[in-house]
């Protein structure tokens, strides 16, 4: 790899901000100007005085018979406008006092408590049950992964999302158990561990390889498939020879197959990583082969590389993971023991002291090795026979020496082997425990930690619940680095209330609640609507500001939370549109953007820890709080127009309800959204270049990212240009505004899959197919919307009015 690097004096670096400023204030002062007018109108359209009709003439006798034969005639229907005619959620007794009485307000507030009462009830902390293990109270104690303090909870609904793409399993019972009762039962190596069904695995042909039915949900337990990951000594599996090809192979040229060979080696290697950062070393002095392998395996956990939770403080009250604090309590203990004063003193001892036990695993290795040390010369002496018949031969032999002739043979070879595991644990304990590191104490956290998960895996609750308590009390008086008590606790809160989920719920409820006011009862289901979009909003807000605390960032970081923010935007938009046209439309809007961008935000999850640490590029605080929200403030404006312009073709080509009246609010409402896109994507587009100058010493470097940015701006320039030169009225604004869809989803997820450039930082598999559809579907919306109008149903009963009221 190689890095250019530049020194520039550049006495011009002051007209870009400039620029910025002046375009901004121009196209605010503009669009302002714009917005006032049409406040103006709409304010002298609400107070102008009614007209003035003639004094009447008396009737004739015609007029009179005219007149009683209309009155049997049934009365027609008036579509409402925006001229005159009474407005369906405009109340008209609001003097009076019983109106809460009346169905129309009834219902609505009834639903409204009936929703704030369900969501106070998941608001609330789970209580702990006598004679069980406090599950919540454990989930509240912290641990450090991907570089942030979060609630051990935290972690564990992350790494079951990760692997089986839920944040909760299904125990043997049927029965839905939390993600922190999975990861207890799989860091304790309870009788559990391993048997619960949560490796989602999907594929026909993987499964087919690991020698799994397919089954309903595709999980499945990591006991059921162990054989083909973990084979016995001296075999292969078809599992580990097809998952060695998949990994030589280049990204690019992956079948399918492989993919999912390597997604499934990706979750198994974050199950082993669990287990191993949080392996206990049990304490005593007993030396075994058992002790001395898991002594040997602690060396994968020093590797730098490897992403291990680190779940206590050491001495230092640095974080380290508790599988290597609880080597370094066993060997301060052995130590004292043995009166040995060096790590590497003991690893000598440990090693002669398993030597005298005589392991009968370890005595066959032995054995296997002076046979074949025996196998070697004799081929090299020439004597006949196969390298199996020799093997054979000299086993024989051996057994017919005696106890002092065999050991003269093979102890030469025991102890070459034990010299050579006195090295490998020396490379162990010496850098694990450090020249000090015998003489320190062992920390708090560590010896309440190994209590606490000693208990859960005896079911002592009692001894469990209180280990816990006494870790939280210590953690208060001494904290860890970086440790919040408070933010972990409220995190654990976030989590169990989880606001986003209840928000999709409450967004489809407006819906439906929307679509039954189109069947009957329009002012009661409408009202009832916007109630709840107030109710939902209040929910998606306290979900976006509860995560700006636990991140302490700005609310925009990465692709998640951009769904986030996008779909909490486009409902603040949604109710802005039903406050100044009351159609009903501000309500479809809020829930379709707020229920699509928090499912989007649902799938993004499942990549793991959605308050992820920023890449350097991003770790600036004033311009994620600048450039980030305005651009993504952008894509939102974008998308309501969007969304309006689908109204507008759907509510014309599908329904009888686009009237002249209601076409008209909508390209007013699309050119209104239009106009705050084109003026949050320049500036932030703008701001992103000052934001690259000030961290890469360039402007503008045509990277896919800035190309999307640069798309969006200019096709909204282009959608301003063309009504505003008359090119387009309000179906052709319509049509355009629906395309703008592609130009955001481009920009939002499409540059990230391409997989180069300085923003190449946000790749999610699988979302290209997605990107398609969604693509196409706006592409035919806005060919519908091409069609000629008399096609349009709308349309149809437009002229068929005019002819009957002509002939009237």
């Amino acid at each position: 790899e190689q890095t250019g690097l530049q020194v520039v004096t550049n006495t011009g670096w002051m007209i870009p901000y400039v620029a910025c400023m002046v375009v901004g204030i121009g196209m605010f002062y503009q669009f302002t100007l714009a917005l006032l007018r049409f406040q103006a109108r709409r304010h002298r359209r609400k107070v102008s005085p009614p007209a003035v009709d003639p004094p009447p003439k008396a009737p004739t006798v015609a007029e009179l018979a005219s007149a009683k034969k209309s009155t049997n005639d049934p009365p027609a229907d008036h579509a409402s406008d925006d001229t005159g005619s009474p407005d369906p959620l405009q109340p008209t007794d609001l003097g009076s006092p019983g109106r809460f009485r009346q169905p129309r307000y009834l219902f609505p507030l009834v639903l409204i408590l009936v929703m704030a009462a369900w969501i106070g009830s998941r608001a609330r902390p789970a209580r702990s049950v006598d004679n069980l293990p406090d599950i919540n109270a454990f989930g509240r104690l912290p641990v450090v992964f991907e570089g942030r303090v979060k609630p051990f909870d935290t972690l564990a609904r992350n790494s079951l999302r990760v692997i089986s793409g839920l944040n909760t399993y299904r125990d043997d019972n049927n029965t839905q158990q939390p993600a922190i009762r999975w990861l207890l039962d799989e860091v304790t190596n309870s009788d559990q561990a391993g048997q619960h069904r949560v490796f989602r695995i999907e594929s026909l042909d993987v499964l087919a390889t690991l020698e799994l039915k397919r089954r309903k949900g595709f999980r499945y337990a990591f006991r059921e498939f162990e054989k083909h990951v973990n084979p016995a000594p001296g075999e292969q599996s078809e599992y580990r020879k097809q998952l060695a090809t998949a990994m030589e192979t280049a990204p690019e040229q992956m079948t399918q197959y492989q993919r999912k060979l390597r997604e499934l080696h990706n979750k198994i290697q974050h199950y082993f990583a669990l287990r191993a950062a949080h392996t206990l070393i049990k304490p005593g002095t007993d030396v075994s082969f058992d002790r001395l392998m898991s002594i040997m395996r602690m060396r994968e956990l020093t590797d730098e590389r490897a992403n291990l939770p680190l779940a206590v403080p050491s001495a230092e009250l640095e974080w380290q993971t508790l599988s290597l604090e609880s080597l370094r309590a066993w060997a301060r203990d052995a130590a004292a023991e043995w009166k040995v004063d060096s790590p590497g003193a003991l690893a000598t001892e440990l090693v002669r002291r398993f030597g005298e036990l005589r392991d009968p695993g370890f005595e066959a290795n032995v054995r296997s090795r002076a046979i074949d040390q025996v196998v070697v010369r004799a081929r090299q002496q020439g004597l006949p026979g196969t390298p199996s018949e020799l093997r054979a031969t000299i086993q024989r032999q051996m057994e017919q020496l005696n106890a002092e002739e065999r050991e003269r043979l093979i102890g030469r070879i025991r102890q070459e082997l034990l010299d050579g595991i006195v090295q490998q644990v020396s490379g162990v304990l010496v850098p694990i425990v450090g020249p000090q590191g015998l003489a320190t104490e062992t920390p708090v956290g560590c010896r309440r930690l190994s209590e606490i998960f000693a208990a859960w895996e005896a079911d002592q609750a009692e001894t469990f619940n209180l280990e816990v308590k006494k870790l939280r009390e210590d953690y208060e008086t001494e904290s860890p680095k970086d440790y919040r008590g408070w933010k972990a606790g409220f995190e654990h809160h976030f989590n169990n209330f989880e606001p986003f989920y209840l928000a999709i719920i409450l967004y489809v409820t407006v819906f439906l609640l929307v679509a039954l006011s189109w069947l009957t009862a329009p002012e009661m289901f409408n009202r009832a609507a916007l109630w709840l979009v107030y109710l939902t909003f209040a929910l998606h807000t306290y979900g976006l500001v509860s995560r700006i605390i636990i991140s302490g960032r700005p609310p925009v970081t990465n692709l998640y939370s951009s769904a986030v923010f996008i779909g909490w935007a486009a409902v603040v938009a949604g109710i802005i549109i039903e406050r100044v046209y009351r159609m009903g439309m501000g309500n479809v809007i809020s829930s379709a953007a707020g229920f699509g961008t928090l499912l989007i935000a649902q799938n993004l999850a499942g990549d793991g820890d959605t308050f992820t640490v920023l890449v350097a590029v991003l770790d600036t605080q004033f311009w994620l709080a600048t450039h980030v929200v305005c651009i993504t403030e952008g894509y939102t404006s974008t998308y309501v127009a969007g969304l309006l312009g689908i109204v507008y073709i759907l509510r014309g080509v599908c329904t009888p309800s686009l009237s002249d009246s209601v076409g008209k609010n909508l390209a007013r409402a699309i050119y209104g959204t239009t106009c705050t896109a084109m003026f949050f994507s320049f500036v932030g587009t703008v701001l992103g270049g000052l934001w690259a100058d000030d961290s890469w010493g360039r402007f503008w470097g045509w990277d896919p990212k800035e190309n999307g940015a640069l798309i969006i701006v200019l096709w909204n320039a282009l959608v301003l240009h063309a009504r505003w030169d008359g090119m387009i009225k309000d179906r052709g604004l319509a049509v355009l505004a629906v395309l703008g869809n592609i130009t955001v989803s481009w920009s939002w997820f499409g540059v990230n899959e391409l997989g180069v450039g300085l923003h190449s930082y946000g790749f999610t598999e699988g979302v290209m197919m997605y990107l398609g559809i969604f693509c196409g579907s706006q592409l035919l919306i806005a060919g519908a919307g091409c069609l000629p109008r008399r096609l349009w149903w709308s349309h149809n009963v437009a002229t068929e009015s005019d002819e009957s009221t002509t002939a009237a």
